[in-house]
């Protein structure tokens, strides 16, 4: 089983029409199912579940980045009781997840915002202290 990790709501102006189809948050889905279709001529829109490999730390409260190659950048987040500093990509094309290189400060629930020259910037959100993560 996958979990739709977010809410979707496709809305689609085609020949002086509106539609919408809605996704729902954590609904869970096997992968391979359709979760939501839109056919109006010529446009198609199909989403579908995909079954990824575990990542290296299982996490919560994370931020995911995609990043210029296609990969996606996860960060920090939740463990167990244990605020992270690792981070890890994971490349769509071979289904992988590598370890990178970790944060300089733990931190869950913060902000990750890639930059024009490609790095991503990572700010706020919780740390061990109380307050924001320096």
């Amino acid at each position: 089983m996958v979990v739709a990790s977010q809410a979707l709501d496709v809305v689609s102006e085609v020949e002086g029409r509106l539609a919408e189809v809605p996704a729902h948050l954590d609904k869970r889905v096997q992968a391979g199912e359709v979760l939501a279709s839109l056919d109006v001529e010529p446009l198609r829109l199909e989403l579908e579940a995909r079954k990824a490999n575990p990542m290296v730390v299982n996490r919560t409260l994370f931020t995911a980045t995609l990043l210029d190659n296609g990969k996606v950048l996860v960060s920090g987040g939740w463990r167990a009781g244990t605020y992270l500093t690792s981070a890890e990509v994971y490349d769509p094309a071979s289904g992988t997840w590598s370890s990178t290189a970790p944060m300089a400060s733990a931190r869950r629930q913060h902000t990750a915002t890639l930059l024009p020259n490609g790095k991503v910037l990572v700010e706020g959100g919780g740390d061990p202290q109380p307050g924001l993560a320096r």
